[in-house]
């Protein structure tokens, strides 16, 4: 007669003081907040007495049909678990040598359970390696007790049963019979405890041509019935007959390309599994949810484009470990968080696509590096050599209400620096100063490029542009609003006096086009507060008469000095038969200005503002000179 393992639940619960209560901790299953857990105990010894082990105990709640707990048998045959109060379980025991127990009435009682010994007591349990295979329900990569629960349970709450973790049910067919009933849960249970069991179907456990069972799954995630082309997916075909898959003499995936193809829902983790996967074209179709972490274990990718879709969340770090990656198109979808500074060590990237999603942080320095990239567009700033953001928001309150907003950036030096505070052109916003689009400071733009010399850097959205609004929420800009700008300077120049880390005797102001308008009146009304000032193609007309405006005429006293100003000498406005040159405009302010004082004139240049920046090497040099001299 064949020996009976005997599981014996020494279900005493653990005393506490007298002994006659049992210890209650309150749930940390949020399904049950307010239920307190119980530990009980339970050990696994065979019929003749000996102690058992590798065995493992799933309990569920029989009215909610979630799992409670799982609990592995320890080297003595005990294990233990914590458990709500619940009317009734469900409990599952499996191991190797050990026929799978299920029972659905389960209370405990302290009653022993008895497991019957499988026909081949020597033939050990064997995870499977791939996902698609018959009886892996829940797509875990192998076949055990959870499986045949899930399985269980379908049969039992058919109508309300979703298979977790993009599970696909129809794999608890094991028998392939058309049905998921309780001869599926036998077998799962047969395999469990024999997996050499000749009466088992050949496919449990295994998987014979793994990627079509990987495509098979892709299909049903992403509503292959109406895909634009779905030509022979599904049929017995061999795989590279599949619309848009490519194979090897092995026939395994080499290239899914599904583009513009109506692909709907999420991007199935199985997709990880295609090993041998070096081109994953997805773009411009409708996928939501997130990028799935498993496509980091494609070690042969080159190329992957899923760009023009509706993902959402952060790109997985995982990306950063595909080492032959060549492209990276992820552009116009909803993303969020930080690049991962793990896309900085891929070294062999040639093509990065990340713009039009919500992506924030700052930009790792490597990415840079790439050889086509759209980073110009995130807005960003590249991240400080610590990896760290340089850029905080931050907002201050002008002296007439306009909360102004900010952005600051410096090194920790443990010194104080000197600062300089950047002012936009009409219409912009400080972000402009983030990334510019010329030869010389085409990604780290001038903010990035003042932090990376030892300044800490603050721009601001002057009222009515960016995120600082209007006074009396106003919508509309007027004069007046460009006149008053001085009083957002005036604004952080106050906030920079509560900066430990600013040495506020040495403060910069500039400003491009309208900016470079403010930075000098700034200067005229402040010199006490304004070291120097580096104005960028200053100039503002009067709309009705084309007369240059000059704001700050009529403060007394007004006394701007230490001013380098920068223009192209072919920075003009034409109007009618009225040619307003910025070089004019420019030769006013500064023969109102003491010294120190520069004119620079580019010949044949009609860069504006800090495009002068971007695309004249010399303009750069004399930028940072003048700083460097005068602050």
């Amino acid at each position: 007669m064949r020996s009976l393992f005997v599981l014996i639940f020494a279900l005493s619960l653990i005393a506490c003081g007298d002994g006659d209560r049992q210890p209650e901790n309150q749930s940390s299953n949020p399904l049950y907040p307010s239920d307190p857990e119980q530990v009980q105990r339970g050990q696994i010894v065979t019929g003749e007495g000996s102690v058992g082990s590798e065995a493992e105990v799933v309990i569920i709640d029989a009215e909610r049909l979630v799992v409670l707990a799982r609990a592995p048998v320890d080297d003595q045959g005990g294990f233990v678990v914590s458990v709500p109060q619940r009317p009734s379980y469900w409990l599952g025991v499996s191991g190797p040598y050990m026929t799978t127990y299920i029972d659905t009435a389960f209370a405990f009682t302290g009653e022993a359970i008895t497991v019957g010994e499988p026909p081949r007591a020597q033939a050990a349990g064997k995870a499977a390696q791939v996902v698609g295979i018959l009886g892996d329900v829940n797509n875990d990569n192998q076949v055990d007790i959870a499986d045949a629960l899930l399985v269980l349970l379908y049969t039992l709450e058919r109508a309300s049963f979703v298979a977790p973790n993009q599970g696909n049910i129809a794999l608890g067919d094991v028998n392939e019979d058309g049905q998921i009933d309780i001869a599926d849960v036998l077998l799962i249970m047969t395999y469990i405890a024999n997996p050499l069991d000749p009466t088992l179907p050949d496919e449990i456990g295994l998987a014979a041509d793994p990627d079509r069972a990987v495509l098979i799954v892709l299909y049903g995630t992403t509503g292959g019935d109406n895909w634009e082309d779905n030509t022979n997916w599904l049929s017995e075909v061999p795989l590279n007959e599949w619309y848009g898959v490519t194979t090897d003499y092995e026939g395994r995936v080499t290239s899914l390309e599904l583009t513009e193809n109506q692909l709907t829902g999420p991007i199935p983790e199985t997709l990880g599994q295609l090993k041998s996967l070096h081109t994953l074209w997805l773009h411009t179709n409708q996928l939501t949810g997130p990028i799935p972490e498993a496509l980091g274990q494609l070690n042969n990718l080159k190329y992957l484009a899923l760009a023009v879709n509706q993902l959402t969340g952060p790109i997985p770090e995982a990306l950063g470990q595909l080492d032959s990656l060549h492209t990276l198109a992820l552009a116009e979808n909803q993303l969020t968080g930080p690049i991962p500074e793990t896309l900085g060590q891929l070294k062999n990237l040639e093509y990065l696509s990340l713009a039009e999603n919500q992506l924030t942080g700052c930009i790792p320095s490597a990415l840079q590096d790439v050889s086509v990239n759209d980073l110009n567009n995130l807005w960003l700033a590249l991240c400080l050599p610590d990896g760290s953001d340089p850029i905080s928001t931050v907002s201050f309150p002008s002296n007439d209400g306009v909360e102004v907003s900010a952005i600051f950036g410096m090194v920790q030096t443990g010194e104080s620096l000197p600062v300089v505070i950047l002012l936009h052109d009409l219409g912009g916003s400080k972000s402009d100063w983030l990334n510019h689009t010329g030869t010389y400071m085409a990604l780290t733009g001038t903010y990035m490029a003042l932090i990376e010399r030892g300044y800490a850097v603050l721009a601001i959205d002057m009222r009515g542009h960016g995120e600082t609004r209007l006074p009396d929420n106003r919508q509309v800009l007027e004069l007046i609003d460009l006149e008053l700008s001085y009083r957002d300077v005036h604004a952080a120049l106050i906030w920079l006096q509560s900066q430990s880390e600013i040495d506020v005797s040495r403060i910069a102001v500039v400003g491009s086009g309208l900016g470079g308008n403010v930075a000098y009146v700034s200067s005229g009304i402040f010199p006490e507060l304004i070291k120097t000032s580096v104005l960028l193609s200053p100039g503002l007309w009067v709309a009705s008469s084309l007369e240059p405006l000059v704001i700050g005429a009529s403060f007394e006293p007004f006394a701007p000095r230490s001013i380098l100003f920068m223009v192209g000498d072919q920075d003009q406005i034409v109007s009618g038969n009225v040619t307003l040159s910025y070089v004019d405009f420019a030769r006013s302010l500064e023969a109102r200005t003491a010294e120190p004082k520069e004119l620079h004139i580019f010949p044949g240049s009609a860069d504006h503002g800090f495009a002068l920046l971007d695309n004249i090497a010399e303009a750069q040099d004399l930028f940072f000179l003048w700083l460097e001299e005068n602050l």
